[in-house]
Order: structure tokens, then sequence, then C-alpha cells
């Protein structure tokens, strides 16, 4: 049973500016920001690595324009470039894996997160039903008790 009407619209934007939220949905709405957050960062990054990459291919270009004939020095140079590509994409790759192992991590936490308030919602069923029981109970005592003092008279 949860405390949201689902007619509720979910509320836009960051938890900070929803007002009624539900309190047992909270750190998993926070979870979901973060992992927006981190694609959001991820898919800038990329874009700035693509523009940093044609960058640098321009500026090696230049690079290699200013040994002209220099046929050993231009070796040197692919040589070196070629060995920053490749720690650049062991980088990238690492930053990747990285990425998936947080996004495998909160989405497990969600998982947990929703049966947590499943649990409690379980719960809180239980509990209402007890209470609606007792109330129950006592309403009859109580007409029983208002009848058997009425015959009595």
């Amino acid at each position: 049973m949860s405390s949201i009407p689902a007619s509720t619209p979910v509320p836009k934007g960051k938890l900070s500016t929803a007002k009624y939220a539900d309190h047992r949905e909270r750190e998993l709405r926070l979870l979901q920001e973060v992992a927006e957050d981190m694609k959001r960062d991820a898919e800038a990054e990329e874009a700035r690595l693509v523009q940093a990459e044609k960058a640098f291919l321009a500026y090696i270009e230049e690079l290699e324009g200013t040994y002209e004939d220099d046929t050993e020095g231009v070796a040197w140079f692919r040589l070196h470039y070629d060995e920053g590509l490749i720690e650049l994409q062991q980088a990238l790759a690492k930053a990747e894996a990285d990425f998936k192992a947080e996004a495998c991590k909160y989405a497990e936490e969600m998982n947990r997160l929703r049966g947590e308030i499943h649990a409690f919602d379980v719960k809180i069923e239980e509990i209402q039903k007890e209470q609606a029981k007792k109330k129950r109970k006592r309403a009859i005592e109580t007409m029983q008790n208002i009848l058997g003092a009425g015959n009595s008279r």
C-alpha cells in the first residue's frame, strides 16, 4: 500500500524539488538520478574525447609538417603518437568498465530497495488488516454492550 495515489504523476526534475515523494522511494529516486547524471556525464566526456582526438590528429599533422624531409623525426613522432593512442584507448576501456560496474551496482541497489519497499508494503498491509480486525471487534463488542444493556432494562 503506497501513500502516493496511482494517478499521481511522477515528480519532474531533481528529487529535492518533489514535494510529495514517498519517503521509502527517496533513496531509489536518488540512485536513479545518479545513474542519469552518470549517463549524461559519460556522453559529454565521449564527445570531448572525440573533439580532443581530432585536435590531437591536427596537431600531429602540423608537427609532422615541421620535420619536412626528416623521416626519422616523423617516425619517432608516429611511434609516440601510437603509444599515446594505445594509452588513451586503454584508459577509455577502463573508464567504460568502471562505468558499467557502477551502473550494475546501482541497478542491484535499486532492485534491493524495490524488494525492501515491497516487503514494507506487505507488512503495512498486514498491520492495517490487523488494526481493522481489532477495530471491527471493538465495534461489535460495543454494539453488543449497548444492545445487552438495552435488553436488561
